[in-house]
């Protein structure tokens, strides 16, 4: 939402510098074409640097906290290869089977903390 915000503002600020004809295209073309493209990506960067920033700072939710504890890498430094724990038994078992040697042992089954609510 940020990036499509951003590019917004930065159209509005074009559309604002052609309707009050700051630049005359009539003697410099390429010119013009700098300063539009200039003002565009100075209304984009700034907008959506600044929403990107605030939505960084804001708590994730319940369910962006479950997905991202949905596959857990169990470090190992002795072991040439690399286990993973998984809660979705449909994504283990494709995952198995799509890296097949490569995965350690067959998928297993995570036990659930008790939710706090």
């Amino acid at each position: 939402m940020a990036h499509l915000t951003g590019a917004l503002v930065g159209l509005v600020l074009v559309v604002a510098i052609l309707a009050a004809n700051v630049i005359p295209f009539a003697s410099s073309l390429p010119l013009g074409l700098v300063v539009l493209g200039g003002t565009w990506f100075l209304g984009y960067g700034i907008t959506a640097t600044l929403l990107l920033g605030r939505a960084r700072r804001a708590p994730s939710s319940s369910d962006a906290a479950y997905v991202r504890t949905t596959l857990r890498v169990v470090a190992d430094p002795a072991a040439p290869q690399t286990a993973f724990e998984w809660r979705n038994r449909e994504t283990a078992v494709s995952f198995s089977q799509a890296n097949g040697p490569a995965s350690l042992g067959e998928p297993a089954a995570i036990p659930e903390a008790p939710s706090a609510s």
